[in-house]
C-alpha cells in the first residue's frame, strides 16, 4: 500500500504539492485569521478600493498618482472583484490561488525538464520555495507579490518549454504586476544579443516590445512608481544614501545563501575542491565588508524575518551573514563558469543583484522570484554539457 502510494505521489507530486498547499493556505485563511487587515494588506485594500470606482474614462486620469507603489496590474484586478463590506478573505484566497498556479507551472516545469534527476533532488529543490516563510506570507495575506510571482514562473516555464509566444505575452504582464518584471524581458534581449542563434534578432525585438507597456508608465509617472507619496520618501532615501544602494544586493546574496543552504549543500565534497567556489566566496566576503546590510532605509526597519533573527544574535549574527553571503558567493561563482547553466539564467540573477540596488526599500520577499531561478540554475548546472537541453 505505501509503495502504491509514493508510486502515485512521485508521478503526480507536481500536482499534488501545489494542491496540498493550496489546502493548507485555505485552512489558514479561514480558521486562523479574522477580517482584519494585517501589515500591508491596509494598503493593497487602499489600492483595490480606488480602482473598483474608476470608470474608463478615470482610469487613465488615476494611473498618474495612486498610493500603492505597485504597478497597476493586481490593483485593477482586485478593483474588479472589490466591493464595499468585501471580506479581506476574498482577496486571500485569491492569493492563494495565484500561488497554486505559481507552484504547479514551476514544478511541472522541473518534472518536464530534469526527467533525469533523482525525485529527491527535484522534492528537496521544491522544498525551498513551498517553505519559504514569505512565500506563505504572500500565499495566505493579500499581498501584490502574488500575481507577480505568478506570471514569473509562467514565464520561466514557457521559456525552458519553448512556448514563444506564451513566453512574450507573459513577459509583458509581468512588470505590469510589478516593476521589477521588467528583468525576464531584459534579460531575454540580453542573453539573444550575446548568444546570436538563428532567429535572435526577431527574439530581441520581441523582448523589447514587451517592455513598451512598463517603458510608457515610467514615462507617464516621471519616475519608477505611481505614488508621489512614496516616490517623496523614496527620493529622500536616495538623497541620505545614494541612488544605487550596494548593501541591498549584498543582503539579499546572504539571505539567499541562508534560505538554499540545503540545496546549496548537496555536492559540497567536489565544489570545495574548486579554486573557482574560493574566488566567488572571497569577493562576496569582501562586498560584505565593504557594504554591510543595515536596514531597510525606507522603513528604518530590520530587512526581514532572517535579518531581524541575525540581528538578536549581536556579532555571531554578523558573521553567520557574513558566511552565508560567502557561501552563496561560492555557489554562484561555479553557476556562472559552467556551461551546463543557461546564460538566461546567469543574466536573469545579475539583471535581478542590479535592479535592487536601484530600489529604495529591500525585503525578504524580493527574493522569491531569485530563488526560482536559482532551483533551475541549481539543476541544470548538475546536467553535463552535452546533455543540457537548450531553450528559446
Amino acid at each position: 500500500m505505501l509503495t502504491r502510494s509514493r508510486k502515485i505521489f512521485e508521478k503526480n507530486w507536481s500536482v499534488l504539492l501545489p494542491l496540498f498547499y493550496f489546502i493548507f493556505c485555505l485552512c489558514y485563511i479561514f480558521f486562523f485569521t479574522g477580517d482584519e487587515y494585517i501589515k500591508d494588506e491596509t494598503f493593497f485594500m487602499m489600492g483595490a478600493k480606488d480602482f473598483s470606482s474608476l470608470s474608463l474614462s478615470s482610469y487613465f486620469d488615476h494611473l498618474k498618482s495612486y498610493y500603492p507603489p505597485q504597478a497597476p496590474l493586481i490593483h485593477t484586478i482586485s478593483g474588479l472583484i472589490y466591493y464595499e463590506g468585501i471580506s479581506i478573505k476574498i482577496f486571500r484566497v485569491m492569493n492563494a490561488l495565484f500561488s497554486f498556479f505559481t507552484l504547479f507551472f514551476f514544478f511541472d516545469l522541473l518534472k518536464r525538464n530534469f526527467k533525469r534527476e533523482s525525485f529527491k533532488i527535484l522534492l528537496l529543490c521544491s522544498a525551498m520555495i513551498l517553505f519559504n516563510p514569505y512565500f506563505f506570507l504572500i500565499s495566505a495575506h493579500y499581498y501584490a507579490d502574488g500575481l507577480y510571482l505568478l506570471l514569473t514562473s509562467i514565464c520561466l516555464r514557457f521559456y525552458f518549454l519553448n512556448k514563444e509566444s506564451k513566453f512574450y505575452i507573459a513577459a509583458l504582464l509581468a512588470p505590469l504586476s510589478r516593476q521589477f518584471g521588467l528583468f525576464i524581458s531584459l534579460g531575454s534581449f540580453f542573453s539573444n544579443l550575446i548568444e546570436r542563434k538563428d532567429g535572435w534578432l526577431k527574439r530581441a525585438t520581441y523582448s523589447l516590445l514587451c517592455l513598451s507597456p512598463i517603458i510608457f508608465l515610467f514615462i507617464y509617472w516621471g519616475r519608477f512608481q505611481p505614488s508621489t507619496g512614496f516616490g517623496t520618501k523614496a527620493d529622500l532615501v536616495k538623497s541620505d544614501h545614494g541612488s544605487i544602494i550596494i548593501s541591498y544586493s549584498v543582503y539579499y546574496l546572504s539571505a539567499l545563501g541562508f534560505y538554499l543552504l540545503p540545496m546549496n549543500l548537496i555536492g559540497i565534497k567536489d565544489f570545495l575542491k574548486d579554486k573557482t567556489f574560493y574566488i566567488g566566496a572571497v569577493i562576496a566576503l569582501i562586498l560584505f565588508l565593504i557594504f554591510p546590510p543595515i536596514e531597510n532605509f525606507y522603513l528604518g526597519l530590520p530587512l526581514g524575518f532572517y535579518h531581524k533573527a541575525m540581528l538578536k544574535m549581536g556579532f555571531v549574527g554578523t558573521g553567520l551573514m557574513a558566511f552565508f553571503c560567502s557561501f552563496y558567493g561560492g555557489r554562484c561563482a561555479l553557476y556562472i563558469r559552467s556551461s551546463s547553466t543557461p546564460l538566461i539564467i546567469k543574466v536573469w540573477i545579475t539583471l535581478m543583484f542590479g535592479i535592487a540596488t536601484f530600489s529604495p526599500v529591500c525585503w525578504d520577499k524580493y527574493i522569491l522570484d531569485l530563488i526560482l531561478l536559482n532551483i533551475i540554475g541549481f539543476l541544470y548546472f548538475r546536467i553535463e554539457p552535452s546533455t543540457s537541453r537548450e531553450a528559446l
